[in-house]
């Protein structure tokens, strides 16, 4: 055989090989055996998206797509902490009662701490809003939230002070639409 022949022939065996490996990446994310590419964890997340709308008082941010495994927690806490700006009582978890399988999130520390409980994965869309401690309530109703998540800043521990002029973020893990 001529040397033309045996590179053919070693440059498909390249391509099967890669188009195998795609093939295997492509299952495996099916079946759950390996997290997607670039995919973060529910906590990440929600710590990004708090400090990147710490600066935009009153103006709601949400991703998409948040899928929690069992025993993801996402901690006031710790957003707080990543914030480099917020205290842990500035930082308010909730989970919408609207939210898909919302029984399986506990909140373990109401206001503080919620644990995905649930068997199985579950995609959610977590919403932050960042604004002054007296305003958040009214941010909350006129963008509706209230009615369409379920949400309220009441459920959070210590309630926002409806006086204070301090920023208050809260993250809420809601439903997809």
């Amino acid at each position: 055989m001529d040397q033309k022949g045996q590179t053919f022939d070693v440059f498909k065996l390249l391509i099967s090989a890669v188009i195998a490996i795609a093939i295997l990446v492509i299952l495996m994310n099916i079946l759950g055996g390996i997290p997607g590419i670039g995919s973060d964890n529910p906590e990440k997340l929600a710590e990004d998206t708090v400090r990147g709308k710490l600066n935009s008082i009153g103006s709601p941010g949400f991703v998409n797509k948040v899928v929690f495994k069992k025993d993801d927690t996402i901690s006031a806490r710790s957003i707080a902490l990543k914030s480099e700006a917020l205290s842990e009582g500035q930082v308010c978890v909730l989970v919408g009662s609207k939210t898909p399988n919302n029984k399986s999130f506990e909140e373990t520390a109401p206001g503080k701490i919620i644990t995905y409980a649930g068997e199985g994965q579950q995609q959610t869309r977590l919403m932050v809003l960042c604004d002054r401690e007296s305003d958040i309530e009214d941010t909350l109703r006129n963008y509706k939230f209230t009615d369409k998540f379920g949400i309220s800043p009441n459920r959070c521990n210590p309630a926002p002070s409806t006086s204070g002029s301090q920023k208050f973020c809260l993250v809420a893990i809601v439903s997809e639409s």
